[in-house]
């Protein structure tokens, strides 16, 4: 009798213990409801469109020059590029892409070709702006030319390479911080006698960033290597480039020219992702599809915009003679003025827009809107900044008049 008390005594207390412990659950159930899945994508997609907002009108801004900087790099037949110079993508870990892209930078030309602009934007939640976190300036047309490459590896760090060759080989890696500012630099410095151009000293330094580059140490030949050389066994992809051709003075960065995972983007393919995510809040046509043109019917075109945005100088002064030309004969060409130069018109009778109808240059002129006259004036400038001539059927004292005819 007392072993089916105690038997019934144990069976209690084990289903109350489990009717307990299901209410329990319940309860916890009950209190903690779960967001839906439908919730927790609406709100991400808000996030994303405010940010796609923020980007849009800068990159539109700076499309042309951005444009006129891979021609530039291109005609030079120096550079490999990347597809695109522009990147859109979470650098810092917060789900928050960043907006990176390499610009001609305002410094004064030098060697047909200005200097470089990289630049990193994140958007700023708190004033619901875009926020420039760092700017910096590489000079790629010095005598024996510069380079760079912007990556990241597979934890997420974000590092940009830069190369100078002149009287030295200069070479730096800059790491950014995971608030995307930059944080720390490692730099090798190859010194050249001037005259044989044998090696006189290599010195590596490392240290804490700032804009001079003073807060450094001196590091061994092998430490810089060994450090290099962890940072290409973790690449994972390249958000974009300009790499010289031919083999790298260090051979430790040759993994970063080899083929592997690019993350950039065209400007146009940019614009348009950032206007597709934008939840509405970017209206208006992109640059490439402004006043009823379409892609097609500025196919060939340095400057597309050129009837509707002015021309930014930097990325004028960054062009050739020959692309100078080719920007000034487009104006004209998007009127339909009949060029009398066989090589010029087979050039734009190539494309489905140009129908070369016009002889008369003066009335092909008389119909440029003041941002083309203002445009055309800027580019001429440029041009006799080069000395040479820009364009064809013109004698100087014919390109003057015709100019300030335009303007008036």
């Amino acid at each position: 009798m007392k072993k089916k008390q105690w038997l019934f005594i144990l069976c209690a207390v084990a289903l109350a213990l489990s009717l307990l412990s299901a209410c329990g659950t319940d309860s916890s159930s009950a209190s903690e409801e779960p967001v839906p899945a439908s919730a927790a994508v609406e709100t991400e997609s808000i996030a994303l469109a405010d940010v796609c907002a923020a980007y849009y009108p800068i990159l539109q801004d700076s499309e042309a020059a951005i444009n006129a900087l891979s021609d530039a790099l291109s005609a030079t037949g120096y550079y490999k590029l990347s597809a695109g110079q522009v990147a859109i993508q979470d650098v810092t870990g917060d789900g928050i892409p960043e907006l990176m892209m390499a610009v001609p930078s305002s410094t004064s030309m030098e060697y047909g070709c200005t200097d470089t602009d990289i630049v990193l934007y994140t958007y700023d939640q708190a004033s619901g702006t875009a926020k420039e976190l760092y700017r910096e300036c590489f000079a790629l047309q010095v005598a024996g030319g510069g380079e760079y490459c912007l990556f990241q590896e597979d934890d997420g760090t974000l590092r940009l390479y830069t190369s100078i060759s002149d009287e030295n080989w200069d070479c730096e890696f800059l790491t950014f911080n995971r608030d995307g500012a930059p944080e720390k630099f490692l730099r090798y410095n190859y010194t050249y006698f001037s005259g044989d151009n044998q090696k006189q000293q290599t010195v590596c330094h490392s240290g804490a960033w700032d804009p001079n580059r003073e807060q450094k140490s001196e590091i061994s030949k092998e430490e810089w290597s060994s450090q290099v050389n962890d940072m290409m066994s973790h690449l994972s992809g390249r958000a974009f480039y300009a790499f010289q051709y031919g083999e790298p003075v260090a051979s430790e960065v040759r993994p970063l020219m080899s083929e592997t995972k690019d993350i950039c983007r065209t400007t146009a393919d940019a614009l348009a992702y950032l206007k597709e995510n934008a939840g509405g809040k970017v209206t208006g046509a992109s640059p490439s599809t402004a006043s009823g043109t379409t892609a097609s019917s500025t196919e060939g075109m340095i400057f597309p915009n050129s009837d509707t945005a002015a021309i930014d100088e930097a990325s004028a002064r960054s062009l050739s003679s020959d692309q100078l030309s080719h920007a000034i004969n487009e104006i004209y060409a998007r009127h339909h003025y009949r060029f009398h130069d066989a090589e010029i018109l087979a050039e734009f009778e190539q494309y489905s827009w140009y129908s070369g109808t016009n002889s008369d240059m003066s009335s092909v002129a008389a119909e440029f809107n003041a941002m083309e006259n203002q445009n055309l004036a800027l580019l001429v400038k440029c041009s006799e900044d080069h000395h040479e001539e820009i364009y064809e059927d013109h004698d100087e004292d014919h390109e003057h008049s015709e100019h300030e005819g335009g303007h008036d």
